[in-house]
């Protein structure tokens, strides 16, 4: 067991010690998501996950282009009151967005800040159900999407970081006006090259 604890600590400290310099010319990538559930009250229940890739390069020294990889997932399903009548209603909504994005990374430590901003296409894709009135229903549409984000890296080693990251949907053409959405996300990146 002691040498076990020995092999651990050493590990930790040998991969801590080294830093991910983020040059000019290097490729980063990797993947981060979230998952979340709710509902109303006892009666509705509403899961959600994400799963989201990107790869950058960078073009100088902590300034990466690239492109990234939405996929949100939601399913819902709950019973509804109107009046005396009770309905049940279930479904499940897909969104993905493909958008060119870019990340500023600040400073050369273990810990490094960065911020960004995704724009691009959005594809909704919506299924379910309504027993008020008895009706299953199809919806698919496209938009634009802006969003800024901001969120810290932390170099694990040369090679692999930690990221987690907010972004905020400022504008959304599908959903209209008003729809604003802040999504936190945790994930793992990599870096390749230099």
């Amino acid at each position: 067991m002691k040498n076990l604890l020995i092999t651990i600590s050493l590990f930790l400290i040998l991969t801590t010690s080294l830093f991910a310099q983020l040059e000019k010319g290097s490729w980063i990538g990797g993947v981060n998501g979230s998952f979340g559930f709710g509902g109303r009250s006892s009666s509705s229940r509403i899961l959600t996950w994400s799963f989201n890739p990107y790869t950058m390069y960078l073009v100088s020294k902590n300034l990466a282009v690239g492109i990234e990889m939405d996929n949100g997932f939601t399913h819902y399903k709950g019973s509804y009151q109107d009046g005396a009548e009770a309905y049940l209603q279930k479904g499940m909504y897909y969104r993905l967005q493909l958008a060119p994005a870019v990340r500023k990374y600040f400073g050369d430590g273990k810990v490094r800040p960065f911020v960004g901003l995704s724009t691009g296409l959005i594809m909704e894709h919506m299924r379910g159900y309504s027993s008020y009135d008895d009706r299953t229903y199809t919806e698919t549409g496209y938009g634009f999407y802006i969003a800024p984000q901001a969120g810290v890296s932390w170099c694990i080693n040369d090679k692999v970081f930690m990221d987690l990251k907010a972004s905020y949907n400022l504008m959304d053409t599908y959903f209209g006006a008003g729809y604003n959405t802040l999504d936190i996300k945790i994930g793992v990146g990599f870096k390749i090259g230099k």
